[in-house]
């Protein structure tokens, strides 16, 4: 449950599309600084999206809980395995 409300909570609180979520990547995530890059959005340019300081403890300790918090190519969203992306029907349960 706890991990429910933490894909949740990090899905509303990016601001970006559904396909931009798919596509994330631990890489593109840089808790540091608190951005996000989104990668080949509109107009095949990459952008830069604020993480809301408030949002990166959860965000940590929703990556450990996936384990995928020490893997740069893994997707943040995985579907069932780590290869494997959200299928977008899923996301909408959220």
């Amino acid at each position: 449950m706890v991990l429910f409300l933490c894909r949740k909570r990090i899905f509303f609180s990016f601001y970006l599309t559904k396909a931009e979520v798919l596509s994330l990547q631990m890489k593109d995530v840089d808790l540091e600084n608190g951005i996000i890059t989104i990668r080949n959005a509109k107009n095949e340019k990459d952008r830069l999206v604020p993480l809301h300081f408030n949002l990166a403890p959860v965000f940590i300790r929703y990556c450990i809980a996936i384990g995928v918090n020490n893997k740069s190519e893994a997707l943040v969203f995985p579907g069932r395995d780590e290869n494997d992306r959200i299928i977008s029907t899923y996301l909408i349960s959220y």
